[in-house]
């Protein structure tokens, strides 16, 4: 290293110190609403974190409730449905696997769907109905729950059934 650049180095280092003195902040600005927002930051994503928890929780039991009404409804229709074998078995009705849509000899036979039509000069509309609309299937129905034999008559093979009127409400 030559005599010169020793010299001149220096005035180099300088150079970069009076730059930095010269890009550096005067004077410290303290905002109050910024330290406050950081401050109580912490409390706020804590209770944040909380809520959010909360509303879990309750989407959670909320669905353990559904499935708990399912599952409930599933059970009566597996009862009703055990009864009703039960009852076809005590009174010697078979049933026929083919038609799954039996019915019972003391039903009225089954009625054709009434189709109207009704015609406007843009549209053509059909209603079909199928069948009448019945108030107490709105209601509830009646199922055949427990079977006895009659005690006022002697014959043996005479047999009442109890119906219990039950709502279609599950709960």
């Amino acid at each position: 290293m030559d005599n010169l650049t020793a010299l001149t180095r220096g005035s180099a280092l300088y150079a970069k110190k009076r730059q930095f003195k010269k890009n550096q902040v005067q004077a410290i600005k303290f905002d109050t609403d910024a330290r406050k927002e950081f401050l109580t930051g912490f409390s706020k994503r804590k209770k944040e974190r909380r809520r959010k928890a909360e509303e879990k929780r309750a989407e959670r039991e909320k669905e353990e409730r559904r499935e708990l009404r399912k599952e409930r409804k599933r059970n009566l229709k597996a009862q009703i449905e055990e009864n009703i074998a039960q009852q076809r078995a005590y009174f010697g009705i078979e049933d026929d696997p083919e038609d799954p849509d039996q019915v019972d000899s003391g039903d009225a036979a089954v009625e054709q769907p009434d189709v109207t039509e009704y015609q406007t000069p843009n549209t053509l509309t059909t209603v079909t109905v199928v069948s009448e609309l019945d108030v107490d299937s709105l209601r509830g129905w009646d199922a055949p729950v427990q079977i006895s034999r009659s005690q006022e008559s002697d014959s043996e093979n005479e047999k009442t059934v109890q119906h219990v009127r039950m709502s279609r409400n599950l709960r």
